[in-house]
């Protein structure tokens, strides 16, 4: 075999095939075992909150098993701080390079405080758990059986391939965690990142649908049936839905900003550790009144959508508290996902919408579910501003296709809403508050460097935009030994600019991407101590 196949077969096959599709087996594994636990955890907290209901004596024991698993749950932050969050955001700081991961720790300990949380009723969900857990396996799959010299050039594609196979598992919604990759996680495609994503979604989709087949589970996240479709003379409906997902996404950027001022401020005294136990607790509260206030919002999807709403008033109610309190929780990133949580509150922006519209006479209720599905789909594009993601989750996990125009209506028009007014996405909210807490306080090194491509790398036969470069990392220009040719080849010499608080670290990385220099790096550090840290998307 000439070098240059044995290079592809190296670098492309092996972390797109062999990698991606072990990482997938054993994040499906994971995520059907995480999800049968969860379920059985849910069910129980279920009944606890169902007893002291009958039996209201009961509620101080309530409150003081909530302040205890309060207090776990921060003592387990505190021990692992990298465990903290649990949100689909705090795996993306991840893949895009700003923050490490360490994959122990992601996996065996965000599986057990996620559970806690799901016990307590707090208002977060799995899918977020899920990813997370996802691309920690990936990382610890690539670090136990990769090579040393090619473990941080495939490492991101194949964290990637499990996050997405993590999302996959959960969801039973494998197309809609392609997109998530390239819609959400990167925001750039690359044929390589496409193989590598590609092959850990099915290997990890399958696992899970074969499991849940051998053990008799129901491996959708939502068993609905499905809608009819909405007349064309209605499709003005959509429009009045996504407007109003938009407006509430803008809402919600500025919310949690709002709330994690409010929380490191206004409340500066008040030790992280109460703040913890003081949301577990009002989440019992709430949920002795009733169990549309706790929770991920799944069970208020499914009720929703088959026409049990309660009264507009009370459905109003819970989308302000619920709101509430998914803020606070993402502000103390108690460990739960925000995806489900978000589309609960996207859906009951529908169902309002439908119930208003139905008593002004203008629209049949037997549509109200097609409104809940074009409410979680607009909501979820707006704030995540990941559009192709949030249609085709509709149609996968919510049975849309019948309705594909009406969804397509919505999510552009909460679109239009927020895009005007260059508002940050409510995930990129999060996204930037998790990088500059990272960052604060450390100093930043601006290098520029010229290194020369060597034979058999990793970016041999690659394009630039197929490579997944370090955090605040460009290649400015690129000195080629054969003008045309937009494939990187050996001896290529390229000129990158980057920014970094481990100037050896990105270096090292750098050299498991182009290959090892042999101490010849023209190598300038430019700046020192630069307090104006970009975050590009990549």
């Amino acid at each position: 075999m000439s070098k240059k196949y044995s290079s592809r077969v190296k670098n492309i096959l092996i972390p797109c095939c062999f990698f991606s599709i072990l990482t997938g087996i054993i994040t499906g594994a994971i995520i059907f075992l995480f999800r049968i636990s969860a379920e059985l955890v849910i069910h129980q907290s279920d009944n606890v909150f169902g007893f002291v209901r009958e039996h209201p004596v009961f509620l101080p024991l309530l409150i003081l098993g909530a302040a205890i698993l309060g207090a776990i749950a921060y003592f387990i932050i505190k021990l692992f701080p990298n465990s903290r969050g649990g949100d689909a955001q705090t795996t993306i700081t991840s893949l895009r390079g700003f923050i490490p991961l360490r994959w122990i720790q992601n996996t065996v300990v965000l599986f057990f405080s996620s559970l806690i949380t799901y016990f307590s009723g707090v208002t977060l969900g799995e899918e977020g758990t899920s990813v997370q857990m996802g691309a920690a396996v990936g990382k610890g799959t690539v670090n136990t059986f990769a090579k040393k010299r090619y473990r941080r050039a495939w490492e991101r594609y194949i964290m990637t391939g499990g996050a997405c196979g993590g999302f996959a598992a959960v969801t039973c919604a494998p197309l809609t965690a392609i997109l998530f990759a390239f819609d959400e996680a990167h925001r750039k495609f690359s044929p390589i990142l496409f193989m590598s994503t590609s092959t850990a979604v099915l290997a990890s989709w399958s696992v899970m649908q074969g499991l849940c087949s051998v053990f008799s589970v129901e491996p959708r996240l939502f068993v609905l049936n499905t809608p009819d479709v909405l007349p064309i003379e209605l499709l003005w409906a959509p429009i009045i839905v996504g407007a109003l997902c938009g407006g509430l996404a803008i809402l919600y950027a500025k919310g949690y900003k709002k709330t994690e001022d409010f929380l490191n401020k206004t409340l500066k005294k008040v030790p992280l550790f109460a703040k913890f136990i003081g949301v577990f607790v009002i989440t019992a509260i709430f949920g002795f009144a009733t169990s549309h206030l706790i929770g991920s919002g799944h069970n208020i999807i499914h009720d929703l959508f088959e026409g049990h709403a309660p009264v507009w008033y009370m459905l109003l109610l819970y989308l302000v508290i619920r709101s509430v309190m998914l803020l606070l929780s993402a502000a103390l990133e108690i460990a739960g996902g925000l995806s489900v949580p978000a589309m609960a509150v996207g859906a009951m922006i529908g169902s309002l919408c439908a119930q208003a519209l139905t008593a002004m006479n203008i629209f049949s209720a037997e549509y109200t579910p097609i409104l809940v599905i074009v409410g979680v789909a607009s909501f979820m594009a707006a704030t995540n501003r990941a559009p192709l993601n949030a249609i085709t989750f509709a149609c996968e996990a919510l049975f849309g296709f019948t309705n594909l125009i009406s969804i397509a209506i919505g999510v552009a028009v909460s679109f239009i809403v927020i895009e005007p007014l260059g508002v940050t996405a409510f995930s990129d909210v999060i996204i930037e508050e998790k990088i500059h807490d990272y960052y604060h306080g450390k100093e930043v090194h601006t290098v520029d460097v010229h290194m020369t491509v060597r034979t058999n790398s990793f970016i041999m036969g690659k394009e630039i935009r197929d490579i997944l470069w370090p955090a605040n990392c460009a290649v400015v220009s690129v000195n080629k030994l054969h003008v045309g040719h937009l494939a990187i080849e050996t001896g290529d010499i390229l000129h990158i600019r980057y920014k970094t608080i481990d100037p050896e670290e990105t270096y090292a990385i750098l050299e498991s991407i182009v290959g090892r220099q042999k101490g010849e790096t023209d190598m300038h550090d430019v700046h020192q101590g630069d307090e104006n840290y970009t975050i590009p998307e990549q």
